[in-house]
C-alpha cells in the first residue's frame, strides 16, 4: 500500500513537470508569433508611409550658377523660387532675370542656372542674327570654311564674330577635311551645324 502512494505521488509530481514544461513551450510559441504578427504590421505601415511620401516629394537636379549643385528632393509643388533656396542660392554670376521663379517643379527637371556671360553672349548673339536678317547679309550661297574670311563666315546663319574668329583659329592648327568636323569648333554644335551644313563646303 505504501508503495502504491509512493508511485501516485510520483506518478502526480512527473505530470506536473510535464505539463509546467508544455505550458512554458506553448506561451513561448504564442509569444513569438505574437512578435512576429506585430513586426509584420509595423513593416506594412512603414512600407505604406514611405510610399506615401515618395508620391508627395520630387526629385530633380540642379546645377550652373548655385551654391549647392546636384539632387535635390522636394515637396511637390515646390516653385523654382523655393529651390534655389534649398541649393544654398545663386552665386553672384547668375542671371536668374529671363528665368520664371514662381514655375511648379515636377519629377526629373533639370534645372541649369545660367550665368551672366552666357546670358550676355545669348543676346549678342541674337542680335547679330537680328543685325544681318535686316541688311539681308544672311549667305545663300556655298562657302568654304577652309578659305572663307571672318566676314565671309559671318554671313552664314548663327555665325557670329567670335565664332568665325573660333573657326579662322581651329583650321590654323588643322584644315577641315568634312564640313562635321566644324562642330569640333568652340560654339557650334548639333544644332547651328544643322543650319549652316548645306551653305559650307571644303
Amino acid at each position: 500500500m505504501k508503495n502504491s502512494i509512493i508511485k501516485v505521488k510520483e506518478y502526480i509530481k512527473n505530470k506536473g513537470f510535464i505539463i509546467g514544461i508544455s505550458l512554458l513551450i506553448i506561451t513561448i510559441i504564442t509569444t513569438n508569433a505574437y512578435s512576429m504578427i506585430n513586426t509584420n504590421n509595423k513593416l506594412v505601415i512603414n512600407n505604406e508611409s514611405i510610399s506615401k511620401a515618395k508620391k508627395n516629394t520630387i526629385e530633380i537636379h540642379i546645377s550652373g550658377e548655385v551654391k549647392k549643385k546636384g539632387k535635390l528632393v522636394l515637396k511637390r509643388g515646390t516653385t523654382l523660387s523655393k529651390a534655389l533656396s534649398k541649393a544654398g542660392g545663386i552665386t553672384e554670376n547668375a542671371n536668374i532675370s529671363n528665368l520664371d521663379t514662381e514655375r511648379k517643379l515636377i519629377n526629373g527637371d533639370k534645372i541649369i542656372i545660367p550665368s551672366k556671360a552666357q546670358i550676355q553672349e545669348k543676346e549678342v548673339h541674337i542680335e547679330e542674327e537680328q543685325i544681318k536678317e535686316a541688311m539681308g547679309e544672311l549667305t545663300e550661297e556655298i562657302i568654304n570654311i577652309n578659305k572663307a574670311s571672318k566676314v565671309e563666315l559671318m554671313k552664314l546663319k548663327g555665325i557670329g564674330e567670335k565664332t568665325a574668329e573660333n573657326i579662322i583659329e581651329y583650321r590654323r592648327q588643322k584644315q577641315f577635311e568634312e564640313i562635321e568636323e566644324i562642330m569640333e569648333v568652340k560654339g557650334i554644335g548639333e544644332a547651328k551645324f544643322q543650319s549652316i551644313k548645306n551653305n559650307i563646303k571644303i
